[in-house]
């Protein structure tokens, strides 16, 4: 014990004695004067919280864009009607985006898609690098096909861009069956030669609207020339459509070229009228319907339909003076404009409001009357009171002297304010 005691002591008294070389301490303040002093990393902590912060807000509004401009179909705002561009807005439509080559070099791109109970609308552009886009549209059909689907177009718009390179097309068709899903869009080129080319696309039944109204009306009007029968009210959230059946009393009036004016059909909701789209009529085996489209509903407690006006015969014994000038007839008022003989016949043409035309007519001369042969197809005039008819008659024969235009029958529209009341569930 008293060895390593001793040892202990030895070594403390050793390291007591030793010192530092004369020229450590010199070389170590050297050294510590040359090393940079530590510097403070919060700042550092600080703008890196700051980027992340800044790149997550970036990154969430650019994706909140991209998913907002993802449903959208762009490009056709000029086009739309106030209730189709909110509809777009809302990403009610199916963005599509697909396109074929066209033999001049242009393009045509299917760009999307709107489905609902009332029809399909189909957004497209047609594109042509030799700036002559309006003509081609001119001579293109646009149609859609696929198992078990045929579909009709209804109406379309169009506008073309101020260079001439492209045209932007909406073009509304009857809606597919409920089971239609892969369909093929045909662009049908009527410029020599003939050429068709086709995108096919898939419908996303997701994407159709839901139907705001289905009712059945089932009630008639009836007036002197025909009785029309409301039958059905579809409201989705592109259009209002009413359809029904018209049963005809008198065929020959009826049929003499006034079956889509020979009535008029007005809308009302809550008391405001609202905006018609277009109005048709035809024929088939089981006799004549109509359909009559409007802006689409919103909700709506009270709705009205109301015929304003129907086609109407109306029998009278009136002589006017084949010469320039304007005359009464019945309730109407119509203008000689001028009479010409053709071939052994005599034409007269005359003009009144659009919706006039003569059934029954003779020219009287002085010893002889000649019958009406037939009533060319009308052309209409603008005016700023509206547009006129001109109608041009011909006679079977020419008569010498002074003569008269002697009509026993004519159609107009007659004035109604006759409504009925569609009840809503």
């Amino acid at each position: 014990m008293k060895e390593i005691e001793k040892k202990l002591k030895e070594d403390g008294e050793e390291m007591r004695s030793l010192k530092a070389p004369d020229s450590f301490e010199a070389r170590l303040r050297q050294r510590l004067n040359e090393t940079p002093p530590k510097r403070n990393n919060q700042w550092k902590k600080g703008f890196l919280l700051a980027a992340s912060f800044i790149f997550v807000f970036f990154f969430t509004y650019q994706f909140d864009t991209i998913a907002y401009y993802g449903k959208k179909i762009l490009g056709y705002d000029e086009i739309l009607t106030d209730s189709l561009s909110e509809l777009n807005e809302q990403g009610k439509g199916q963005v599509i985006g697909k396109s074929a080559d066209l033999p001049n070099g242009g393009k045509v791109t299917l760009d999307g898609l709107m489905l609902d109970d009332n029809q399909l609308i189909l957004f497209y552009t047609l594109y042509d690098p030799n700036k002559n886009a309006d003509e081609l549209y001119s001579s293109t059909r646009a149609t859609i096909d696929g198992f078990l689907v045929e579909t009709r177009e209804t109406s379309g718009t169009a506008m073309t861009s101020e260079d001439k390179t492209t045209v932007t097309i909406t073009q509304s068709y009857k809606p597919p069956n409920p089971f239609a899903k892969e369909l093929t869009f045909h662009l049908h080129i009527d410029n020599q030669p003939r050429t068709t080319v086709g995108i096919p696309f898939e419908i996303d039944r997701s994407k159709a609207m839901m139907t705001k109204y289905k009712q059945k009306i089932n009630q008639t009007i009836e007036t002197d020339s025909a009785d029309f029968v409301f039958k059905d009210l579809v409201a989705t959230p592109t259009q209002t459509v009413l359809t029904g059946k018209i049963h005809v009393k008198d065929e020959e009036a009826w049929n003499s070229g006034m079956i889509s004016n020979g009535f008029e059909v007005r809308l009302k909701a809550d008391g405001k009228t609202i905006r018609k789209q277009g109005q048709g009529s035809s024929s088939g085996l089981l006799g004549y319907t109509f359909d009559v489209e409007f802006d689409p509903l919103g909700d709506v407690e009270e709705l009205l339909i109301y015929l304003d006006g129907a086609l109407t015969t109306y029998s009278t014994d009136t002589k006017i003076p084949v010469k320039p000038g304007s005359y009464e007839v019945g309730n109407q008022r119509v203008s000689i404009d001028q009479r010409n003989e053709v071939d052994g016949k005599t034409e007269i043409t005359l003009t009144a409001d659009e919706n006039f035309t003569v059934v029954e007519a003779e020219l009287v001369g002085e010893d002889r009357s000649i019958s009406l042969e037939s009533v060319d197809a009308p052309s209409y005039q603008e005016t700023d009171d509206g547009l006129l008819k001109v109608l041009k008659l011909r006679f079977d024969g020419v008569l010498s002297g002074n003569s008269s235009l002697h009509i026993t029958e004519y159609e107009a529209i007659e004035p109604l304010e006759d409504s009925i009341t569609v009840p809503i569930k």
